[in-house]
């Protein structure tokens, strides 16, 4: 079986703790949340946990019940701090749209419903870091593309990295 979208064998819910709860309302789900202890990790803080893979309809009570269910999973395990969304960590889907919903959606830019960040702030959650997404304007393409290639020229002499494109045919390998 899956646990929230890994596919079988990876590594990450192998490697660490998670659980993932549904918030049910009737017979339809209105919420769903993940939490996240790292195991093992030098770079770690065992206080802190992570929660990601956030999703509620616009109900301060449903998400209330997550946060909190959420909260008491990683007091007992010694986690004092509940960062998010991270899903599953600070190394895939980051963070939280607060404004840009007038964009379609990007590759590795997390969106969401416009009214999740109210529903965090109201439950007691606070911006720790704003990140930001930049669009680039197609009509330079050309020129960023030209100096990308020279950066990576530079690096592969300098550093002897290879710097290649990324085949899409073999994902998997890649």
């Amino acid at each position: 079986s899956r646990l929230l979208g890994f596919t079988p064998g990876h590594p990450y819910p192998e490697e660490n703790e998670v659980q993932a709860w549904l918030a049910i309302r009737g017979d339809r789900p209105v919420g769903r949340i993940a939490t996240f202890c790292a195991r093992n990790s030098a770079s770690t803080n065992s206080n802190v946990g992570n929660f990601g893979f956030f999703a509620a309809e616009d109900d301060l009570a449903v998400t209330q019940a997550l946060m909190q269910t959420a909260a008491t999973w990683n007091q007992h395990r010694g986690v004092e701090i509940s960062r998010g969304p991270f899903s599953p960590s600070i190394n895939y889907g980051v963070g939280l749209l607060h404004d840009g919903f007038e964009h379609e959606p990007s590759f590795q830019i997390p969106y969401n419903l416009p009214y999740y960040a109210s529903l965090l702030e109201d439950v007691g959650m606070h911006t720790v870091q704003e990140l930001y997404a930049l669009e680039l304007d197609r009509t330079i393409l050309p020129s960023v593309t030209q100096r990308l290639e020279r950066v990576a020229q530079r690096l592969t002499q300098r550093y002897f990295v290879n710097v290649r494109q990324l085949n899409p045919r073999k994902m998997r390998q890649e």
